[in-house]
């Protein structure tokens, strides 16, 4: 029995002294297909175009907010200057006798 144990000892050691310590594996990786490659130049095309969108837009935008003050503050002074006026025009209008209200044939 014992020699038995000795030769299957002899054995495993032989095929330990034969192995490495470590086994290392390597994945296999498949080619990437026309419609991968396709793809991938794509999105770095958009991903681009993005980013000068993006730098192109953001000063115009910033502009366009500038230029719509201005265009605002014109307005409300349009707006007050007209409310004045029609105002004057109808207090003016209320301070007549009602005999300029009508017209004579």
């Amino acid at each position: 029995m014992t020699g038995w144990i000795g030769s299957g000892v002899e054995l495993l050691l032989q095929a330990a002294s034969a192995l490495p310590d470590t086994i290392y594996t390597k994945q296999v990786v498949a080619e990437p297909g026309l419609w991968s490659k396709l793809t991938s130049v794509a999105s770095g095309i958009m991903t681009v175009t993005l980013i000068v969108l993006t730098v192109a837009l953001v000063p115009a935008a910033l502009n366009f907010r500038k230029s719509y003050k201005k265009v605002s503050e014109m307005l409300d002074k349009i707006y007050g200057d007209i409310g004045t006026r029609a105002r004057s025009l109808t207090t003016s209008i209320t301070s007549r006798p009602r005999s300029a209200w009508t017209y004579s044939r």
